[in-house]
């Protein structure tokens, strides 16, 4: 949405967020060290000082008549005093002036009116309205401005001794005089003689304009002093506006520019429409000057020049010689004291690609840089422009900050932001609020950093002040229930310019500024901090975490990173979520040990197991640590770090189960055997709760992000299919195997097999799967190990499961559930609840594993023991090989399921059943089977 470098963000109090972009009209004051925000609400104008943010008091305005065509409002702070003075216009003529908005006092309104003979439509009679303060002393005063559609002007000069009005110009009423043959002869020699030797006759006009106005701005010289310049369809006329002594007022007309004729002629335009201008009155802008003011402008040249005083932008709309649409145009004049009008320096084009409106759209607003020679716009439809007009005579085109339909108003704040040296600009939007960002120095060296592929300290500083301000400030919004991903908008430029992409360090800070942001640790001094502290510091640092991705997303960052750091970003995510599930398990297994739960069986030996894992991993993850803890704090540790702790969690469950398979055969004690079992069923659910959380985050990733996170699958294998997960995994396995032997109750080893063995089975073959499908060079011996492992290891867990089944196969409730299988869909109610009894038993996931890894002969005997026992048929089996077939088209390869089926029924002697095979649809697989044996044939 803003494509800037963002500081502040201001949220408006809840009652002003809901009127926001309601069709209401909305505003800010302008140029003052505090900025007010105003909105209208139906009869009320509410009233907020932005700095304060959600917790601002809102003033409420009354207005005693419903208010009519466009709306006109200054909010004018005082310096001298807390009090802030608004004075309000409507179109249809209505003043309202509340001299200090803090207090209930009674409100000044007056009811202006135009010419009887004006044909103006009763909601435009106020065209224009611009205010300042105009204190003596400690006594509040202001000056305000109003322009009517009949080109009257009206002064309004309040204080406390009360509010004088008095309109000092008038457009004089044109004469119809009939000019006879002398008259005519002497205007005709009269305009030779202008245009020959009187070079102001097309620039400088004798008179004010009489058209109405579109645009008022009052600039205070000094105490007693202020320049007011209006802007007409065809001209910018300056007036001299003073007081003497008190209520009394001078007004003098400095000049009257002709600066339509003036851009017209200069742009070779036709139709040209003025838009919007902005002045200033700071001496802060230099051109190299050549040539006088008029000495540039009677030549037409465009020579270089320097200028030390006021500067004026316009922004302008015409049609070219033959163009149907409007083109764009900002020029920059400048301002000399006393009666001499403006010099136009140059004039830039607004690029088309910007899709400003058309000027019927309606006039934008242009807001000048309280000290930089630069200037911001807002077009009708939303679209935020900043000019750099001070980077010499032939000036940069607009910058483009963003466009939305919800951008509202903008301002320059004198105020600074620390690390600025000026104001910065403010825009109000209706869905983000008020937006705080720094404005360019037209000045200062904009040099791209210098491509050496190493940051330099202060650009990284910077670099990570950038991503922390745009976290912060995307978490404020988001706090707030306000829309925050576009805050990120433009961060890859903010970025380029610091030399982040120019190489692997600034890549690999985007990096740590993600691990930075996961593995901060709690505030020095917080102390030991509870399960519930815990859980709070994580839910935030998942939140802050989240923003980060967004914004690397939105502000095309993600993009640019090569997959390797892509991948790494993602994974702290998952890491955090990691920590996340091992500390909510974590406390519901320690509650049900406590409590003695029968239910869940959770003995107090699973948490002491679990709890010295995590305590061996927090002591991990703080050594070498600038933040390590002291004695007893690594629990905190471990949850603190996640990006370091985790993987030292699965050394640590590694270590753990080691020491279960070296003491465990030494120690003959009786239910020595027991409690192994307890401490793996302790440490497998303390991984299964990590990698579960993982997984969740990286499901939720994947589908929120489905492009980066293919992009970051290039990467290699997951971080969950590291050594030291893999080893942990099949340490668990190995101990489950040595335990098995010893358990002398069936129900003992269930629970090893359901619990911990096939848990650390499947994680074992995903994580090793991984490594071979996506590493460029798998480890040596990998694929070996992988196929080993799932034999050795299933066929344990087979005769698991033919122990379970035989241990129900008498039970009535299976027989039921074999008659419910064989019927399928059409079972009834109760036969799909037995179903539902026969489904939690070990042989289906078992089942399962052997098909997702390609174990043959585990998927076979499974098949075989399934059919044994009578549950299902021989069709299960087909179904697999007909599965295989139809992924693979019919052309499966040699060692698939369906090839390894033939060939253990040729070797067992099924002939018959092989034979049948070419009846049931695998005629082309049965035919290229037999071709190895044409005996069969």
């Amino acid at each position: 949405m803003l494509r800037a470098d963002v500081v502040q963000a201001h949220i408006p109090p809840k009652t002003v967020q809901d009127v926001l972009g309601d069709d209401s009209a909305s505003g800010f004051s302008r140029g003052y060290p505090v900025t007010y925000g105003w909105t209208l609400q139906r009869q009320t104008l509410l009233l907020w000082k932005v700095e304060d943010g959600l917790t601002a008091s809102v003033r409420r305005l009354h207005l005693s008549d419903p208010p009519s065509g466009r709306l006109f409002v200054e909010v004018i702070p005082h310096s001298s005093s807390t009090a802030v003075t608004v004075v309000l216009c409507t179109g249809g003529g209505q003043l309202y002036v509340w001299l200090d908005a803090n207090y209930p006092v009674e409100t000044y309104k007056q009811t202006l009116a135009v010419s009887a003979n004006s044909s103006t439509s009763p909601d435009s009679i106020i065209c224009g309205l611009s205010a300042t303060p105009a204190d003596v002393g400690t006594s509040l005063g202001f000056m305000a401005v109003v322009a009517t559609a009949d080109a009257a002007l009206h002064l309004y000069h309040g204080s406390q001794n009360g509010i004088f009005p008095r309109q000092f110009y008038k457009a004089a009423a044109a004469t119809a005089v009939r000019a006879g043959m002398l008259g005519t002869l002497g205007s005709v020699v009269k305009a030779l003689y202008s245009e020959a030797f009187d070079p102001l006759h097309n620039v400088q006009r004798s008179s004010a304009s009489a058209m109405a106005a579109l645009e008022l701005q009052l600039l205070q010289l000094d105490s007693n002093r202020w320049k007011l310049m209006v802007l007409t369809p065809d001209a910018l006329d300056c007036w001299l506006l003073g007081t003497i002594s008190g209520q009394n007022s001078t007004e003098q007309l400095l000049w009257s520019f002709n600066l339509h004729g003036v851009l017209t002629s200069t742009l070779q335009a036709r139709e040209l429409s003025l838009l919007a201008f902005a002045a200033t009155t700071s001496s802060s802008n230099h051109y190299m000057q050549q040539l006088t003011p008029m000495q540039q402008l009677t030549a037409g040249g465009q020579q270089e020049m320097v200028h030390t005083g006021p500067l004026l932008y316009v922004w302008s709309a015409y049609l070219g010689a033959t163009s149907l649409s409007h083109t764009h145009v900002l020029s920059c004049f400048a301002v000399e004291e006393g009666n001499t009008v403006p010099s136009l320096l140059h004039s830039t084009f607004v690029a088309q690609s910007q899709h400003l409106p058309d000027p019927e759209v309606g006039a934008g607003q242009m807001v000048p840089h309280t000290t930089h020679s630069s200037c911001l716009l807002l077009s009708p439809k939303g679209t935020v422009l900043e000019w750099l007009a001070g980077r010499g005579a032939e000036a940069s085109p607009p910058k483009a900050l963003g466009a939305s339909s919800g951008n509202l108003a903008i301002t320059c704040t004198t105020s600074t932001h620390p690390g600025a040296s000026a104001g910065n600009w403010q825009l109000l939007n209706a869905s983000y609020g008020v937006l705080e960002f720094l404005a360019q120095d037209p000045t200062a060296d904009d040099a791209a950093a210098a491509v050496t592929g190493i940051l330099t300290p202060e650009q990284e500083a910077a670099a990570l002040e950038v991503l922390n301000k745009t976290v912060e400030l995307m978490y404020k919004e988001y706090q707030a229930s306000c829309p925050y991903t576009e805050l990120a908008d433009g961060l890859d430029d903010k970025l380029t310019r610091l030399g982040v992409f120019s190489g692997t360090t600034g890549l690999d800070m985007l990096v740590l500024a993600s691990s930075s942001l996961v593995d901060r640790m709690p505030k020095a001094g917080s102390g030991n901090l509870s399960s519930g502290s815990l859980r709070d510091l994580l839910d935030k640092k998942g939140i802050r975490h989240d923003l980060l991705l967004a914004a690397y997303k939105t502000g095309g960052v993600l993009q640019q990173l090569p997959p390797q750091q892509a991948r790494a970003v993602f994974e702290h995510a998952e890491m955090l979520a990691a920590a996340e599930a091992v500390l909510d398990w974590q406390r519901r297994s320690e509650a049900d040990a406590n409590a003695g739960d029968a239910v869940t069986g959770v003995t107090p030996a699973q948490t002491a197991a679990a709890a010295a894992a995590i305590e061996a991993a927090g002591a991990a993850a703080a050594e070498g640590s600038d933040t390590a803890a002291a004695k007893g704090q690594q629990w905190e540790v471990f949850f603190s770090r996640p990006v370091v702790s985790m993987p030292a969690l699965f050394s640590a469950v590694a270590g753990a189960a080691a020491d279960i398979m070296r003491e465990f055969p030494a120690d003959d004690r009786a239910g020595s055997a027991l409690h192994a079992l307890q401490q793996l069923l302790g440490l497998s659910g303390l991984l299964q709760a990590a990698v579960s959380g993982a997984e969740r985050k990286a499901a939720e990733l994947s589908a929120s992000m489905p492009e980066e996170t293919r992009h970051y699958g290039a990467a290699g294998p997951s971080w969950m299919s590291a050594d030291d997960c893999r080893a942990a995994w099949q340490q668990i396995a190995e101990a489950c195997l040595l335990l098995r032997s010893h358990l002398t109750e069936t129900s003992q080893r269930l629970q090893l097999a359901h619990h911990v063995h096939l848990p650390a089975l499947q994680h074992l073959l995903s994580a090793m799967r991984d490594v071979i499908t996506r590493s460029s060079r798998p480890p040596a011996g990998v694929q070996e190990e992988y196929g080993r492992l799932a034999a050795e290891h299933g066929a344990s867990l087979l005769q698991d499961a033919a122990d379970e089944l035989d241990s129900h196969r008498n039970a009535d409730w299976f027989m039921q559930a074999a008659a419910a299988l064989a019927a399928g869909p059409t079972a009834d109610e109760s036969s799909q609840e037995t179903l539902a009894v026969v489904g939690r038993l070990l042989i289906w996931p078992l089942e399962a594993l052997a098909q997702r890894h390609h174990a043959h002969e585990l998927l076979y005997n499974v098949c075989e023991l399934l059919l044994t026992v009578g549950l299902v048929g021989r069709q299960r089996l087909l179904r697999w090989m007909q599965q295989e077939v139809q992924e693979a088209h019919g052309a499966v390869p040699a060692d698939s399921f369906t090839f390894y089926v033939m060939e253990r029924w040729r070797s067992s002697g099924q002939l018959t059943l092989l034979m049948q095979l070419g009846r049931q649809g695998f005629q082309q697989q049965l035919q290229q089977f037999l071709a190895s044996y044409p005996a069969l044939l």
